[in-house]
């Protein structure tokens, strides 16, 4: 009996692994509607409330109250719990989990939700097999019924519509294993083939071959395009405007050793977006990968005119005079920044602000600019004198972090160490000469592209 048992489990381990890997279970497994037990009418703040309720319950081993809309699926994990909830947050992330759900518009979206939370073949059945309605909601509805059916006898688990031995034969397919990968010759033309409907709801390929017939008419139909824009209409103030994007605070609820500070309006500086990306392209830097690879930015304002739009807005909204530039080295566009100068002191604009700029960059501009520019602290890169950096090339950065500080300009220097020039050695000379700078600095350890030699870093 403890050998039954114990292959008993293990071959249920491996099917619940089988079933954790197929990607078109997975859309049904972790859906925020499904996770969360969530109504897709519900709310970004509804969604967090029952995040966090779900993962109390799951962390103590209590069962959640509502019944699961697939009983058949394994639960989703802490991780997923969150994830689910991050994506009702995110307004057209949420669209796109709502269509791939089952649609509350349909006239039959109660009984349908109930009949998949006590997997009953016959009532599912029935919801297939009945005449079909012509409303959007229920073609979505009808369509992720056949998936999650459809992959769900793929890998033999959830309910059977109609028993096999009264269909005619379906399709081949060949397991390695019962973990392994489901190997199917030419499952395109198997899908596209011509099936009876005793057929179409016997068999994996039947149902999933409805389906996917079934979106490709969706997404080429007028009426759904319509149905997804009535979606985005009702998503209303949470969607971000060009407004929206123009006014945003650089810091939210602040807290210092767990003291929560005095929020007021005017007290945060405003976060201004020149550009994203770098040009100078340092090997340790991922920023610019994120925008175009090595080396590249994109800009979005080109000249000191729209940036000083931009910035009296945000003043105008936030009740502000201090900004974050948000740029990866906002002072390398000299002519941008000089004009931005221009037109402050044309309009009178006493602001501040809290620039990332490179040592070369600095170098283009007199003190007298910056400290009119309102320049009042820069994050510049201290990397170690012996790199080959284009930004520090000729730079006595010791001399610059006091000079600046001489004139009102905090600086915070940032330095990756351990790179391929440093060694033990070369780490704590650099650190001495960070003490020298007077400069508050943070550190990282960089380990990618160091060449090693005998096993240790050169």
């Amino acid at each position: 009996m403890t050998a039954t048992a114990t292959f008993e489990n293990t071959t249920a381990g491996s099917e619940n692994q089988a079933l954790l890997r197929c990607p078109g279970l997975g859309q049904f497994r972790t859906s925020a509607f499904r996770v969360l037990r969530l109504s897709p009418a519900a709310t970004a703040k509804e969604a967090v409330w029952q995040c966090d309720k779900t993962l109390a319950r799951v962390r103590m081993g209590i069962p959640l109250p509502d019944p699961d809309p697939a009983p058949w699926l394994p639960s989703a994990d802490p991780i997923e719990i969150q994830e689910a909830a991050r994506t009702i947050e995110s307004p057209l992330a949420r669209i796109v989990e709502q269509l791939l759900w089952f649609d509350p518009d349909d006239e039959n979206h109660a009984s349908l939700i109930e009949a998949l939370t006590t997997a009953d073949h016959e009532r599912l059945r029935a919801y297939l097999t009945a005449s079909q309605s012509s409303s959007v909601a229920h073609r979505v509805s009808d369509a992720n019924l056949r998936l999650l059916l459809g992959f769900s006898r793929l890998h033999e688990v959830g309910p059977v519509l109609v028993e096999p031995a009264s269909a005619a034969p379906g399709a081949k397919l060949v397991r390695q294993n019962r973990s392994g990968p489901a190997i199917v010759e030419n499952p395109h033309a198997l899908l596209r083939a011509p099936v009876t409907r005793e057929v179409g709801l016997a068999t994996w390929h039947g149902l999933l071959g409805h389906a996917v017939a079934s979106w490709g008419m969706l997404l080429c139909s007028p009426d759904f395009v319509e149905h997804v824009r009535v979606k985005i209409a009702a998503l209303g103030d949470e969607l971000l405007t060009d407004d929206d994007l123009e006014a945003v605070l650089s810091g939210l609820r602040t807290r210092i050793m767990g003291v929560r500070l005095p929020e007021r309006k005017g007290g945060t500086a405003a976060t201004i977006i020149p550009s994203v990306g770098c040009p100078m392209g340092c090997n340790f830097c991922t920023t610019s990968a994120f925008f175009g690879g090595k080396g590249k930015f994109i800009n979005f304002y080109q000249t000191g005119d729209e940036l000083f739009d931009v910035m009296c807005q945000a003043e105008d909204k936030l009740k502000v005079n201090s900004f974050f530039m948000m740029d990866e080295n906002f002072l390398l566009h000299r002519p941008r920044a000089l004009r931005l100068l221009q037109r402050m002191k044309e309009a009178g604009k006493s602001w501040t602000m809290a620039v990332f700029a490179s040592a070369n960059a600095i170098h283009k501009y007199s003190m007298q600019e910056l400290v009119e520019l309102g320049v009042t602290w820069i994050w510049m890169g201290l990397e170690s004198p012996r790199s080959s950096y284009a930004k520090l090339h000729g730079a006595d950065t010791r001399q610059l972090t006091h000079e600046l500080q001489a004139h009102g300009i905090r600086v915070q220097g940032n330095g990756c160490q351990g790179r391929t020039r440093d060694g033990a050695y070369g780490v704590r000379r650099d650190q001495g000469r960070d003490r020298q700078r007077s400069a508050w600095k943070s550190h990282g350890l960089a380990r990618q592209d160091t060449p090693r030699r005998g096993g240790h870093p050169v």
